[in-house]
């Protein structure tokens, strides 16, 4: 499993308050991608926020990341098209579809799509 580097290290603090954290979680920032925005730059995953994937410019980072660890790459937290398929559960129907594009069939959906733009 690959940790996040502040959950790795004991660093809970870089992110939670644990005596009044302003968000959910305790966190320290009232949204999630603030939190996040404290070491990763937001704005250069998604340079033109209108274009972005309704999590991203909702701020809804723990949508799609699992902000403590994960087996999957990039932190998260289900693998390839299944993370997709959780939200867009009318597409998995489709898997069954006798001729698909491959990418698809494979679950391999960012291989066309960024989900963060």
């Amino acid at each position: 499993m690959k940790l996040h580097a502040p959950f790795a290290g004991g660093a809970c603090l870089d992110c939670h308050n644990p005596h009044a954290g302003a968000g959910q979680g305790l966190l320290r920032t009232a949204r999630e991608d603030e939190t996040c925005a404290a070491c990763h730059a937001l704005p250069d995953l998604y340079p033109d926020a209108a274009l972005a994937h309704t999590p991203v410019r909702e701020g809804r980072c723990g949508d799609c990341h699992d902000p403590h660890g994960s087996l999957n790459p990039r932190l998260l937290s289900a693998p390839g098209g299944e993370r997709c398929f959780s939200c867009h559960a009318g597409l998995r129907q489709k898997r069954s579809a006798a001729h698909q594009h491959a990418p698809f069939a494979q679950g391999r959906c960012r291989d066309c799509h960024d989900a963060e733009q």
